[in-house]
């Protein structure tokens, strides 16, 4: 997941917790993110572990196109 992907992630994914479920092979992900006019928005998404750790671990994986660019740091809650 790439903050960038969204407009209501595009200023931040921030603090996601997941649940693994073995049953069905499911990872549930939970996380919050922040939109480009500082707005938090709550997120969900469930995908089939294997698979997602097959793409991971792929070495035609996309990786971050941002580069070494310095980002700003947030520093306080609102």
């Amino acid at each position: 997941m790439r903050h960038e992907d969204r407009v209501w992630t595009a200023g931040a994914l921030y603090r996601g917790t997941f649940l693994y479920d073995a049953t069905r092979d499911q990872l549930l992900m939970w996380f919050s993110a922040r939109d480009g006019e500082s707005n938090w928005h709550l997120g969900f998404t469930r995908m089939n572990f294997t698979s997602a750790l097959a793409r991971v671990n792929s070495p035609s994986a996309p990786r971050n196109s941002l580069g070494t660019r310095l980002r700003p740091i947030w520093q306080d809650a609102p």
